[in-house]
């Protein structure tokens, strides 16, 4: 800095009045904190003038705590009303630090509290600011009890140490965006009537020189917020002066009778002030608004719903009441329980505080606790509490007399899906829960005792059993009731059958008619009766997702109804004549939640949770199309949660009110996407055509970019017969790669793409979905093919306009999933008392090649996340776990091998991240390729196993919370396919057979094991112990489990090693039984694959449509020249698929 500078800590040299007191032996050893007050003479005594006792300016000062910790510049200031600052006994302060240095390392502004009740000094405050905290449900604050040390001897002692108070720290700790709301102190006008020379204009003299005070009570005082800034003290957000809710509330306080009830429930939280009265009105608080005085009050809008709440405020004059004084005193509180519900909840709120909190077996420990740190006796204030409690009780009981918890509807049969079960209870009763189901009823009070609600009823005997809970939610009663239905139950027959949760933004029109629009306003969700009879609505409610209360309607046999966001939006887009039966709260989350619908009874009847990751069709993921369910009325209701029973809308935008378009049923079947120097294929897109009816392309879209969808045109005449195919490549959709258009496309093999198929209309704009696929990075040439869902995944070779290959799978496969473990057992917890089930998952792989196989650089991705070191490599045949907790962790290591009996040659690395969804998801193991020519810096790679496991059927689902794994059956086809996995108990670091297939016993699968199946399959009356498939038959849907997934081979394989190639082809024809014209005679090691006991041209057939031919040589033949040579041994039939080609 500049010469002669001069630096002063604290910054504002003398100004900042950083000040230090020798030792004066005025602190208090012992349980309270200390905290000292240091002034200069002059700043403390024109602190007490009486001309500047009602100044809010702060004056400088040092501030000591614990004679430890000093804070310099603090701002100090008198606190209290205009009849207690002048008052000696009664002077209380208020403290601000500065923002760098806060108290406690929280607060920025304390208040030291002296005052009592009147002139008195006194801190039995704290009492009552137990009582509050303890009964819970009441705003309070924190408080302590310290000994201040003040300039004056006079203001020297014990006092109350008041910290967040109601501000912002406080409201932010107990609300969501809680400083975002108003807070409000409702007060007195107090004015002085003398100043210090008669001059009206002079310098204010007050209390105890004669003042005067002005109280208005809650009410109507205009439009104008400036009638009500005096009354009510703005305590936050004061930059926005916004009185706009305070205004609402104070008017509807000015009404009465029914029209007050109605109007508070809009702008109260009528609950909480009912709670806060209770609680307030027991205390005794003789100067208090719930004891009718017009201020000690502070209310505060919430910022969720705009409605008020009632804090409870300066409360020194607690215990100052009549022990027996009535228990509503206040005549605002006397409008709210002139409601027979509201007087109901009240008294109930009177009993719980009584109960639990405001009773002598509870507080007197307490008032002897507080009496040990102050100088004044609390003892009388037990005395108090315990009449008070008392004469409350009685005054409960004298209005609602008590009874037991009953149920007064008899047993009955009756023909309706919905019976109304009454009963009695006394105020005691705050819910009512069916057993069974987990929220709580909706029940109706007729009267002071007898309540009402409606439960749904299902088909037969319903035996209803309710447990009533008091207001700590313990039970204090259970009475049953059985109910016959002989109705069928037609909420089985509702489906939530379409969910637009990321809709396209809006179009050009739409946005010109509203700019404000965006795409989240035209979010729906459509539900259907798929039964023969209505199904009434009523009762039923969204109760996760969103938030809506169904109305009282009625929905048709085969009818629609539709639960909008907005509806002016939706009518924007869709029309009006729609059956839209009202607008729901909230919005559908972006990246997937859970959606519920429960019945009147709380039970949920409809569940589902989407996602908007792979698994999950990603058209609907804000590109325009909805998701919909695949059949409706093809589903049980408690099948909405199986992902394979939703698809994306084949319609842009969705079909809300109806059923939606069928998929047309031309995928995107087969692509190449790397096709690097020396690989000759181009970049290739097949397309085919899964139904029994020719399809015309001609004019459809092929593009890598649906914000692009125009890339590519199909050519006019395009014509796509049944089952046919049609390929597209580089000549079509990159002509000149070297100079490419903006329309022109080739497909990443590097880093993946996507495919879309669309078909569009006048305006360019996507009309219909046909087919959409993503996949991830490739091998140079190496094809990709359709198996599950909308991912692609390696081919073992090339089939473009012919059946795709088998899939080809990696050296390294992931051969199990423990995704659900049960609680480690006594052996981990003894070891490491911190693990949890969640640290027992793990991914077993399994190097099923005969070479070592080097991890380096390898990583697993999808539901979690690792990357493998590089010094990580698999020896033929090993398996090695992939668990979430770091291998070097040693105590958790032990505790993993403990639970599952594992020794030290199983080995463990990780951790990895994330955690295995017990709601399913996918998982690929991928491993490095060379970088691109033109990016050197990025590695790809490229999956080599891809695993789904998901926790409802077709997959295993005795899995779920029965502590099963998923275990790799076979290897012949990808984890994705349901079939590839079995649920059996967990073997970690063990790679086994599936043993369903050992017919003979002889712990080996064998030929002669093929041989008993074929037998039970022609039997007329086959024994079902052959029945792999659990649907109750032995057919060849049992055949293909057992020789493709049991055994893990394919259809040809004669000689059992795996492999369909030419030495079971020689092998067979050696025998000489092919059409040998001897019945029955030929066994599956010669030729007789498909089990009708003959080798003829049919298991030939059978052998390669599924494609899984190979020569015994390394070089890989395509599908179509294996094809070709079984022509020329069997000219006379034709085995071939056709191509088609549209150049």
């Amino acid at each position: 800095g500049p010469r002669g500078a001069v630096s002063t800590y604290p910054a504002d040299g003398r100004a900042s009045r950083a000040l230090y007191q020798v030792a004066d032996g005025r602190h208090l050893p012992g349980a309270k904190h200390n905290i000292r007050i240091v002034m200069t003479q002059p700043d403390s005594d024109f602190l007490l003038l009486n001309t500047n006792a009602l100044s809010n300016d702060r004056i400088g000062a040092t501030v000591i705590y614990d004679e430890s910790t000093a804070f310099y510049d603090v701002g100090i200031k008198l606190k209290g009303s205009e009849r207690g600052r002048t008052i000696d006994v009664r002077r209380s302060f208020n403290l601000r630090f500065q923002p760098d240095q806060p108290f406690r390392g929280v607060h920025e502004t304390i208040a030291i509290d002296r005052s009592g009740a009147g002139n008195q000094y006194s801190q039995k405050e704290i009492l009552v600011k137990h009582i509050v905290n303890h009964a819970g449900d009441v705003p309070g604050s924190y408080d302590d009890l310290v000994h201040v040390i003040t300039p004056q001897d006079t203001h020297t002692g014990s006092a109350m140490l008041m910290m967040a108070r109601y501000n912002d720290v406080f409201l932010d700790s107990q609300f969501t965006n809680g400083s975002d709301g108003n807070l409000y102190e409702y007060e007195l006008v107090y004015y002085p009537r003398t100043t210090v020379d008669g001059d009206p204009e002079s310098l204010k003299l007050p209390y105890p020189s004669p003042d005067g005070v002005i109280g208005t009570p809650i009410t109507d005082l205009g439009d104008n917020q400036e009638d009500y800034r005096y009354i009510f003290l703005q305590k936050n957000n004061r930059a926005q002066d916004d009185y706009s809710q305070l205004m609402k509330f104070s008017k509807s306080f000015k009404l009465s009778g029914n029209a007050f009830l109605t109007a508070v429930t809009e702008t109260i939280d009528v609950d909480q002030w009912l709670r806060a009265f209770a609680v307030t009105t027991l205390a005794g608080i003789g100067d208090s608004y719930s004891t009718g005085a017009e201020h000690n009050l502070q209310v505060y809008v919430r910022p969720e719903d705009g409605r008020v709440l009632f804090f409870p405020h300066d409360m020194d004059f607690s215990f100052t009441g009549s022990a027996t004084a009535s228990i509503i005193r206040s005549s605002d509180l006397n409008k709210l329980v002139s409601s027979a519900t509201n007087l109901r909840t009240y008294l109930g709120h009177i009993h719980d505080i009584v109960t639990t909190t405001f009773n002598r077996d509870y507080m007197q420990p307490w008032v002897s606790h507080y009496n040990s740190l102050l100088p004044e006796s609390l003892s009388g204030f037990a005395n108090f509490i315990s009449s008070r409690a008392t004469s409350a009780l009685n005054q409960v009981n004298q209005r609602i007399a008590p009874v037991e918890f009953s149920v007064t509807t008899e047993n009955t049969s009756l023909n309706a899906p919905y019976v109304t079960v009454e009963g009695q209870g006394w105020v005691n009763v705050r819910q009512i829960y069916l057993e069974g189901v987990q929220e709580p009823l909706d029940v109706i009070w007729t009267d002071q005792r007898t309540w009402k609600t409606t439960v749904p009823l299902t088909p037969g005997a319903n035996p209803l059993t309710f447990t009533a809970l008091d207001f700590q939610g313990q039970p204090i009663g259970t009475a049953s009731v059985t109910i016959t239905s002989n109705q069928p139950n037609a909420l089985a027959n509702l489906r939530l059958t379409e969910i637009n949760y990321r809709p396209h933004p809006p179009t050009e029109p739409e946005a010109a008619w509203d700019p404000l629009l965006d795409n989240d306003d035209f979010e729906f969700l459509e539900i259907r009766n798929v039964g023969s009879t209505p199904l009434p609505l009523n009762g039923l409610r969204f109760v996760d997702g969103v938030g809506f209360d169904f109305p009282n309607e009625t929905l048709a046999p085969g009818g629609n109804g539709l639960i909008v966001r907005d509806r002016a939006a939706f009518e924007l887009r869709y029309g009006a004549d729609w059956p839209v039966l009202g607008e729901y709260t909230g919005g559908l989350n972006n990246a997937g939640e859970r959606i519920a619908i429960a019945d009147g009874a709380g039970r949920i009847i409809i569940q589902m949770t989407y996602d908007d990751r792979d698994l999950w069709p990603r058209a609907a993921d804000g590109h325009g199309a909805s998701l919909e369910l695949t059949s409706a009325s093809d589903i049980d209701i408690d099948q909405h949660d199986n992902i394979w029973q939703w698809r994306s809308s084949t319609r842009r935008g969705g079909s809300p009110g109806a059923e939606g378009p069928r998929e047309i049923g031309v995928s995107i079947n087969e692509v190449i996407a790397h096709t690097d120097p020396p690989t000759t294929p181009s970049d290739s897109i097949e397309l085919i055509n899964t139904t029994d009816d020719a399809v015309d392309l001609s004019g459809w879209y092929l593009s890598d970019d649906v914000e692009n969808p125009t890339k590519f045109r199909i050519p006019s005449g395009t014509i796509l017969g049944a089952g046919e195919y049609v390929v597209f490549n580089e000549e079509d959709f990159n002509p000149t790669p070297l100079s490419p258009e903006s329309h022109h496309f080739a497909l990443s093999g590097a880093q993946g793409d996507e495919v879309w198929l669309t078909v569009l209309d006048q305006d360019g704009s996507i009309q219909s979905f046909v087919d959409q696929i993503e996949f991830g990075a490739s091998f140079n040439g190496q094809a990709l093919g359709r198996f599950t869902g909308v991912t692609l995944l390696p081919l073992s070779q090339a089939t473009l306009g012919a059946p795709n290959s088998l899939p080809e799978i990696g050296a390294v496969v992931i051969s199990e999933i423990a995704f659900q473990p049960q609680a480690p057992n006594l052996a981990a917890t003894q070891l490491d008392a911190q693990i949890t089930a969640d640290d027992l998952e793990y991914i077993e792989l399994h190097n099923q090649s005969a070479d070592t196989v080097q991890l380096a650089n390898w990583r697993l991705r999808g539901g979690v996340g690792f990357d493998f070191d590089a010094a990580v490599a698999m020896a033929a045949g090993e398996t090695l776990l992939v668990v979430p907790f770091a291998d070097t962790d040693q105590t958790r290591l032990s505790a993993f091998r403990a639970h599952y009996s594992i020794g030290g040659d199983v080995r463990v690395i990780g951790g990895f991240d994330g955690q295995l969804s017990d709601a399913g998801e996918s998982l690929r193991l991928q491993q490095p390729d060379s970088p691109p020519p033109e990016r050197p810096d990025f590695t790809p790679h490229v999956t080599t196993d891809y695993a789904i496991f998901l926790p409802h059927a077709p997959w295993p689902t005795d899995a779920m919370g029965q502590g099963l794994s998923l275990h790799r059956g076979h290897l012949t086809s990808t984890g994705s396919e349901s079939t590839s996995w079995t649920s059996h108990p967990p073997s970690p670091g063990v790679f086994g057979i599936d043993s369903r297939g050992d017919f003979d016993d002889d712990g080996a699968l064998t030929e002669n094991d093929i041989q008993l199946f074929f037998r039970e399959l022609a039997a007329i009356t086959p024994n079902l112990a052959f029945d792999l498939t659990g649907d109750g038959h032995v057919d060849t849907r049992d055949r293909d489990e057992l020789i493709l997934n049991v055994f893990d081979t394919t259809y040809g394989d004669a000689n059992l090693d795996g492999v369909f190639n030419t030495e079971d082809f020689v092998s067979i024809f050696i025998t000489g039984e092919y059409l040998d014209g001897v019945a029955n005679n030929s066994t599956w090691g010669e030729g007789d694959w498909n089990g009708d006991g003959e080798f003829d041209e049919n298991d030939i057939v059978l052998a390669f449509i599924t494609g899984g031919f190979r020569p015994a040589a390394s070089r890989t033949v395509n599908w179509c020249e294996t094809a070709a040579a079984v022509d020329l041994l069997f000219a006379d039939n034709d085995f071939r698929s056709r191509k088609h080609s549209s150049h």
